[in-house]
């Protein structure tokens, strides 16, 4: 893939500055370095919307992430959607109006996006057992899955060992009281999702903020008891626009928080 290297001036008052780029040792970029978070939730079953499909081929995305991101941590394998019988009171805030829509993402959607766009999916599992789950039940629900998701002929290339777990929030705190509690985790999902999947690269979760004890230091105390793992992953959040100084409101999972464009908005009223 041949990358060109866009300038994008802002005038602002009365000066400009007019400057000149030069790209003549142009390079490839590896594909996978482009992805998308993939937070596709607002559009039932996404990959049949041909519209949609055109815009994202044209992307060249060469990862998504599925289902997403928050809505990754309370995500229904079976069914493709949020888990129906989960507590509101559990969960996130932005994710609670999702409970109560009818949309579906399952794994054959996201086969036919494989297909015709050609991305790669980066799979970010489930591990938090609600109050209602016997133990180890969301093991046993993302191990089901993945073997689903091959037999449907999409590569189990990447894997996401949960989202944001940093968070003082009710499940991630009830599954892992510490870092080393979801390090131990970690190594206990990786030894049994390798017996199925060899070649899969695993990540797991790296620090956010750390303003409680449970996430003071988080990336260490985590490695120190994980094992088996290939990446950490880590979350950025930054401010935008000329008024970038603002601090971002409710930051756990603003990731899958921003509205909709207009456009993507009317795709989603036509499929309802």
């Amino acid at each position: 893939m041949r990358w060109s290297v866009f300038l994008l001036t802002i005038m602002i008052g009365q000066g400009a500055e007019t400057m000149q780029i030069r790209t003549e040792h142009a390079r490839d970029i590896d594909p996978l370095m482009v992805g998308y978070n993939g937070n596709l939730v607002h559009i039932r079953k996404v990959w049949e919307n041909a519209t949609f499909t055109a815009i994202a081929k044209e992307a060249c995305p060469g990862t998504i992430r599925y289902p997403g991101g928050t809505v990754a941590n309370y995500w229904n394998w079976e069914i493709g959607w949020l888990e129906p019988t989960i507590n509101p009171r559990w969960i996130i805030r932005w994710v609670k109006p999702l409970l109560k829509r009818r949309n579906r993402y399952p794994l054959e959607n996201l086969a036919h996006g494989v297909q015709k766009v050609g991305f790669t999916p980066v799979f970010v599992l489930n591990m938090l057992d609600t109050p209602h789950d016997r133990p180890g039940a969301k093991l046993e629900q993302a191990r089901a899955a993945l073997r689903k998701a091959k037999a449907l002929g999409i590569p189990i290339r990447y894997v996401e060992l949960g989202n944001e777990y940093y968070f003082n929030i009710f499940l991630p705190k009830r599954n892992f009281p510490t870092p080393e509690d979801y390090g131990r985790a970690c190594s206990r999902w990786i030894e049994v999702l390798r017996q199925d999947h060899p070649q899969a690269r695993f990540a797991i979760v790296g620090g956010g903020p750390m303003n409680n004890p449970r996430n003071q230091d988080w990336t260490r105390r985590a490695l120190s008891t994980a094992h088996g793992h290939h990446a950490v992953t880590f979350h950025m959040y930054f401010d935008s626009g000329l008024f970038g100084g603002r601090e971002i409101a409710d930051e756990a999972g603003e990731e899958g928080s921003v509205e909709l464009n207009q456009d993507i908005a009317a795709m989603s009223e036509r499929e309802r």
